[in-house]
């Protein structure tokens, strides 16, 4: 009996842990779907299989994240992370997704890089903490929503023409960038 419990609250403080650490998750393998974990990798251009990002991951998709012209990842269902960093300098890929998912952002962004924006998940920033917000010079599809108590500093414009732009809580600095948006709702 002794036996059963100390395994039972082992196990517990296992998958606790577990779930507690963040880590680097690097796109690679070209083509595919985000939560295909085939995908993931521990470092740029590594191997993948390992678990597919959440709420506590940095993702990045750099410049060994594609051996392949035209590469998709495409976004099937909402998706969570920590910080998000697409850099990669080759512009021959896509991100594509639909209106029915969204993306779950609790830290920073940087978008560096050019790649043809197919996005139309709703962009949410849900960070309680001092963030940097760089979404680059894109034209986004997306309703995006400030709706943490952190405070978000902009970087770069913001440009949603045909979406919303919902601050709903928390600091939103522009920083002396312009945002573009079909609606400002605050």
């Amino acid at each position: 009996m002794n036996f059963k419990k100390y395994l039972f609250t082992l196990t517990i403080a296992l998958v606790v842990v577990s779930q507690t650490f963040a880590g680097d998750f690097y796109w690679v393998g070209n083509s595919g779907d985000w939560n295909d974990a085939s995908h993931w990798a521990t470092q740029s251009g590594g191997k993948g299989g390992i678990l597919v990002p959440s709420a506590a991951d940095n993702v990045f998709i750099d410049n060994k994240s594609f051996k392949s012209r035209n590469s998709v990842i495409t976004i099937n269902s909402s998706i969570a992370v920590h910080n998000l960093t697409i850099s990669a300098l080759e512009s021959n890929f896509t991100i594509k997704s639909n209106k029915q998912t969204e993306i779950n952002i609790y830290g920073s962004v940087l978008v560096s890089s050019k790649f043809e924006n197919q996005i139309h998940s709703t962009l949410r920033f849900k960070s309680n903490n001092i963030e940097t917000i760089h979404l680059g010079w894109f034209v986004w599809k997306s309703d995006i929503y400030f709706e943490g108590n952190g405070t978000y500093k902009l970087t770069s414009p913001i440009q949603n023409h045909n979406a919303a732009l919902h601050h709903v809580s928390g600091v939103l600095d522009l920083n002396y960038n312009d945002v573009l948006s079909g609606d400002f709702i605050s």
